[in-house]
């Protein structure tokens, strides 16, 4: 349940009944104009994101692949270091040590 509790002043100087009401309008009104603030940063974000993303991608599987020939050549009598990259996804990949046994496919 959502409770939402509203403090109502009450103007003894003849002020006019509804200041209240102005001022729940105004407020809200101002939530709404953040929460549009915060949407359009959100949007923005995604699309800083989204124009980087590819060349990150790229250079991330490139440093993993670099990473994983580097072990094979430094420790090559250690196969638990000798390291593959399988893709896994459109976007993934997996890791897998050669030493380990070998996964059965279902």
């Amino acid at each position: 349940m959502n409770l939402r509790m509203i403090v109502i002043g009450v103007n003894m100087e003849g002020g006019e009944m509804t200041d209240w009401i102005d001022d729940l309008a105004l407020k809200a009104k101002e939530k709404n104009a953040e929460e549009l603030a915060k949407g359009k940063i959100r949007l923005r974000n995604a699309e800083i994101i989204g124009a980087l993303l590819p060349d990150f991608w790229e250079a991330l599987v490139k440093q993993v692949d670099n990473d994983c020939f580097e072990l094979k050549k430094r420790l090559p009598d250690d196969r638990s270091y000798h390291l593959l990259r399988r893709e896994s996804a459109p976007n993934g990949f997996s890791l897998t040590c050669e030493a380990a046994p070998p996964i059965r496919q279902l």
